[in-house]
C-alpha cells in the first residue's frame, strides 16, 4: 500500500477528469452517496463513473439497479454521468477496463475484498499496491458486506459434504457386497440406498 496515493475524506479534491466511484454489493444509503458524489464531482464539474462488480449471479439485478438509482440522482445539466457493470475476477481488473488517464477512484474507507480462502483486505489497500492510482476515501455510510459475501462458502460445505457421504456409502456398500451374498445382500443394499438417498434429502433440505 502507497499512503500517499491515498486522499482522506474532507481533504481537497485533485483534479481530474471523471471520478470513477467503486460501489459496493453491499449495504450503504444510495441516496447518501449520490448526494456525496454530486458533491465531489459539482466541484470542477467532473465526469461520474459508478462502477461495479457482479461476482454473484443473484447481485446482477440489483447491481443495475443500484447503479441507475446513483446515476440518477447525481446527474444534471452539469455533471456527465456513466454507469458500468463489471464481471471481471476481481476490483483490479474492474478497474483496468474502464481507466483513463485522468481518473479518480472512489471507495469508501472499510471496503473490503476477499483474499486468499477466508481473509479478506481493505479495497484501498489493494488498489494503491497494484494499480498505483489515486483514491478518494470515503469515511462513513459503509455498513459492510451482505450475506451474499458467504454463499461461497457455504456452497463450498455443502458441496464437500455431499461428497463425503456419497464416498462413505460407495465404500459400505464394497464392503456389504463383499461380507453378504443372496437375498441378505439384497436387503442390505436396499436399506442402504434408501438412507443415502434419506441423508442426503435431509442435507439438502438444511442446505436450503
Amino acid at each position: 500500500m502507497d499512503s500517499s496515493l491515498i486522499i482522506r475524506d474532507n481533504s481537497p479534491l485533485p483534479e481530474a477528469k471523471r471520478l470513477v466511484v467503486l460501489v459496493p454489493d453491499a449495504d450503504f444509503d444510495e441516496t447518501k452517496l449520490a448526494r456525496r458524489i454530486w458533491a465531489l464531482a459539482s466541484i470542477r464539474e467532473t465526469a461520474v463513473l459508478f462502477l461495479t462488480l457482479v461476482q454473484d449471479g443473484n447481485y446482477l439485478p440489483g447491481a443495475h439497479r443500484r447503479l441507475a438509482t446513483l446515476a440518477a440522482i447525481t446527474r444534471d445539466a452539469r455533471i456527465a454521468v456513466e454507469k458500468h457493470v463489471s464481471y471481471a475476477h476481481n476490483w483490479t481488473l474492474a478497474v483496468r477496463e474502464v481507466w483513463q488517464t485522468g481518473d479518480l477512484l472512489v471507495c469508501y474507507e472499510g471496503q473490503t475484498v476477499p483474499q486468499g480462502f477466508f481473509g479478506t483486505t481493505f479495497l484501498v489497500d489493494l488498489l494503491t499496491a497494484r494499480l498505483h492510482h489515486p483514491v478518494y476515501l470515503m469515511s462513513g455510510g459503509y455498513q459492510g458486506p451482505v450475506a451474499r459475501r458467504s454463499k461461497t462458502l457455504v456452497q463450498m460445505v455443502y458441496w464437500l459434504s455431499l461428497i463425503l457421504i456419497l464416498v462413505f456409502f460407495f465404500a459400505f456398500e464394497i464392503d456389504v457386497d463383499r461380507l453378504t451374498t443372496g437375498w441378505i445382500n439384497s436387503i442390505f443394499s436396499i436399506f442402504i440406498f434408501a438412507l443415502e438417498i434419506s441423508l442426503i434429502w435431509i442435507w439438502n433440505s438444511i442446505k436450503n
